[in-house]
């Protein structure tokens, strides 16, 4: 806990992969719900 600077920016930097992995994740699922609504249509 001695470097303040790696405590503070580990945080925001998996904070930012997460949100990352979330967008990707949402747009995923949004594809797949759209290929599913074509080939049911």
């Amino acid at each position: 806990m001695a470097d303040l600077g790696s405590s503070n920016i580990a945080p925001t930097v998996n904070g930012t992969a997460t949100g990352i992995v979330g967008i990707i994740g949402d747009t995923l699922t949004s594809i797949a719900s759209t290929l599913n609504n074509l080939s049911l249509s």
